[in-house]
């Protein structure tokens, strides 16, 4: 006959002592802790019962999640090393759900979403520095029960745990401003990431990713892919090594297969480019025509030897503002905002518009030009983001047109591997 093991708590029987134990913790987990806390061994410094509640109470100031000392105990005894093995299953995890590939940059997936990361945070490196503040606190507390806690032997071990220092991909980091920054450089720094600098100053370009849900689950994949260079190309399998395959380009240019040559130079994806920028400037002169604009597209404008053609002429009060659209490449930016600047700030080209818009009955006293540049990856231009906002349109604007500049930048991949498929 098998001998039967009752539950102190419920009378029920169980014909192993496994069963009770875990009957126990999920039937009962207050007696449950409440039983292994009573089988820790304690330190030469005896607490009342008083003393006991009182630093209950003071740690869960600095623990909110912990309900008895046994979860206090426990939050204290995490490895580093099972840390990075969470850290490890967490980005493979994410990378199934992304369709990310498996050389993804480790710091596009740590860094925080105002350098252009996924914001995932390490836990390998955020769990240490997070305890080593709240040790910091009990170090400095004049509280008499967590005096005698930090004086006890046992609690030297847990110091020099924490006085280990943490590093992001070489760089020591002591506070959390610091360990940002070291993912947001780790992934500036690195080849695929090195155009997610400018994204720095444009947090209006990040909208779509911070508020996902207004974007389609298949555009928010993708466009994450692209941020990072991830989309698929001759340049990018080649880091894996095959032997003997080439990194030219499918479409007979002469030059890499790399994401920016797809997207912005080559021949195949002329007409899907164009295409890009048109939709990105019709967008833009819907939205200011809703606000009480009188917007000209591609206005023809004579000049002495030709004519100028600016994407937008957009007037209001006597006042136009040119808007000419260039979705650029990776640090293009400043280059491309001082050639338009220079070219229609140009007075010829100036008095040529006014004249244009005065032969159709539009009389204009003040003449401005605001460039509008985007990058290939969806990254407004600080000034341009500045300047459409001063025309009276909202921030949501600035990343409706940059979340327009991804998607086209997506059709045109897939215009070009179709384009060249063998």
């Amino acid at each position: 006959m098998v001998a039967q093991l009752a539950c102190a708590d419920c009378s029920r029987l169980f014909p192993t002592k496994i069963g009770l134990s875990q009957h126990r913790r999920h039937a009962h987990p207050t007696q449950h802790n409440a039983d292994k806390l009573s089988r820790v061994k304690h330190s030469g410094a005896r607490w009342s019962q008083q003393e006991s509640q009182s630093l209950l109470r003071l740690a869960n100031n600095l623990y909110p999640s912990c309900e008895t000392q046994t979860a206090l105990f426990a939050r204290g005894q995490v490895h580093r090393n099972t840390l990075k093995r969470l850290d490890n299953y967490i980005r493979q995890s994410i990378r199934g759900w992304l369709r990310l590939p498996k050389d993804t940059p480790i710091s596009y997936i740590h860094a925080g979403k105002q350098h252009g990361g996924l914001g995932i945070p390490s836990l390998s490196a955020t769990i240490p520095m997070q305890r080593r503040v709240r040790m910091e606190k009990l170090l400095s507390s004049q509280c008499r029960v967590l005096r005698n806690v930090v004086n006890d032997s046992a609690f030297g071990k847990v110091v020099r745990d924490l006085s280990l220092p943490i590093r992001v991909h070489g760089s020591c980091v002591n506070t959390k401003e610091e360990l940002v920054a070291a993912w947001g450089d780790s992934l500036h720094n690195s080849v695929d990431g090195r155009g997610l600098r400018e994204l720095v100053a444009s947090p209006l370009s990040n909208r779509w990713l911070v508020f996902p849900e207004r974007v389609f689950s298949r555009i928010f994949i993708r466009g994450i892919q692209l941020r990072c260079n991830l989309l698929r190309t001759r340049v990018r399998s080649a880091r894996h090594g095959h032997g003997g395959q080439t990194i030219l380009c499918r479409g007979n240019c002469g030059q890499p297969e790399s994401l920016v040559h797809i997207l912005q130079f080559c021949w195949i994806t002329h007409d899907a480019r164009c295409a890009r920028h048109n939709r990105v400037a019709r967008e833009l002169a819907k939205r200011l025509r809703r606000l009480g604009y009188t917007v000209f597209e591609e206005l023809r404008a004579p000049t002495s030897t030709s004519f100028i053609k600016p994407d937008l002429i957009a007037v209001r009060e006597r006042r136009a503002t040119v808007i000419d659209v260039s979705i650029v490449s990776d640090g293009r930016g400043v280059t491309v905002w001082n050639e338009k600047k220079q070219k229609y700030g140009a007075d010829e080209f100036s008095l040529a518009i006014i004249s244009a818009l005065r032969a159709i009955g539009c009389d204009v006293d003040f003449l401005v030009h605001q460039p509008m540049i985007i990058s290939y990856r969806g990254i407004c231009f600080p000034q341009s983001a500045k300047a459409v906002i001063g025309l009276g349109l909202s921030k949501v604007t600035v990343s409706d047109l940059c979340l327009l500049a991804i998607v086209g930048s997506l059709r045109t991949y897939d215009t070009f591997m179709r384009g060249t498929w063998r």
